[in-house]
């Protein structure tokens, strides 16, 4: 999922607080450890198909009060075709990996080869189609 950060005040982090709805369906779950009563981190939930690239509002519970804290929305995600498609096992290829959707809101996003994280960033010249890796 994806890491969403809302700032405000009298988030009633401890009090029950472990989630998040959407809107339209969705949300995401509270990291109870990285929040407090101003800082609420949550990880999205998979979305539903019906809801994929309409934006919705997320709305935070405050004490029985649900508020709007800003809209989200859920964005396909494709990986059509990568270059070169192999490289030496002791790693160093950068690689490119063009598609759709790729962006998270501040130009990066998170590839996982064999297990592990891979640094990635998406390429200005191509608008969220092109990542190098």
């Amino acid at each position: 999922g994806t890491s969403l950060v809302l700032e405000g005040s009298g988030f009633l982090v401890g009090y029950g607080v472990t989630s998040i709805p959407f809107s339209l369906g969705g949300g995401c779950t509270v990291n109870l450890v990285q929040s407090n009563n101003t800082y609420l981190v949550c990880t999205t939930l998979a979305s539903i198909p019906a809801v994929v690239g309409v934006s919705q509002e997320v709305l935070v519970d405050m004490g029985g009060a649900l508020v709007s804290a800003g809209n989200f929305t859920y964005v396909d995600i494709s990986a059509e075709h990568l270059e070169p498609a192999t490289g030496p096992a002791l790693g160093g290829t950068l690689v490119t990996i063009w598609g759709s959707g790729f962006t998270d809101g501040t130009g990066t996003s998170r590839i996982v080869v064999a297990g592990i994280d891979v640094p990635c960033t998406l390429l200005p010249d191509y608008t969220n189609t092109r990542l190098e890796c």
